[in-house]
């Protein structure tokens, strides 16, 4: 079978979007409704802690939200919960510390101990397009840098022990008949 195959078939089992029934979540702890699924949009209001939403869609690391009959938004995706909702503490209703503090000690998180991993893959073309450079951050970036000997005090002083990899050879492109010859050479060496 081939991947379209496969598509199409698991397209056709599930049902679609608009007939299930809106995911129930609670904001962790209070938390900004945005406007659109960008950390630098506009704040539309503050959630308080335990607000009940209905979730709409997922978009990257963002759940499209419904506050109420005529208010939605944007959350970030670690700002909620899913699960059952008692208002017990000892039902699960725990504050998004206790539950960091949770996640540390044993690796798990809510109260049924399920672990979750919130998986991101890359950007989107809006993403890109409303991407800001971050210059402040690039230059603190730099100051994590070292040169060799830096590089080798630091395993010295962890005592870390060097081993040496033979390196994959590199295969140089293969010209093309018409193409002309290069002007200088790609791989910067002359033994050619």
């Amino acid at each position: 079978m081939n991947r379209f195959t496969i598509f199409v078939l698991m397209a056709s089992l599930t049902p679609p979007l608009m007939a299930q029934e809106l995911k129930q979540g609670w904001v962790l702890g209070e938390s900004n409704l945005y406007k659109k699924p960008y950390s630098d949009a506009e704040v539309m209001s503050r959630l308080a802690a335990d607000s009940e939403v209905k979730v709409i869609k997922r978009k990257g690391g963002w759940y499209q939200v419904k506050v109420s009959k005529s208010r939605s938004g944007w959350m970030r995706m670690n700002t909620l919960r899913f699960g059952e909702q008692s208002g017990d503490k000892k039902a699960g209703n725990i504050s998004g510390l206790q539950q960091t503090i949770k996640l540390f000690k044993t690796g798990r998180s809510g109260s049924s101990g399920v672990t979750v991993a919130t998986g991101i893959r890359g950007l989107d073309a809006t993403d890109l397009q409303n991407s800001k450079p971050n210059h402040e951050a690039l230059e603190q970036l730099k100051t994590f840098s070292t040169d060799q000997e830096g590089a080798k005090s630091f395993a010295a002083k962890a005592k870390l022990t060097g081993q040496t990899l033979a390196y994959i050879p590199e295969e140089k492109p293969k010209l093309e008949p018409s193409a002309p010859p290069p002007e200088e050479n790609y791989w910067g060496n002359d033994d050619d």
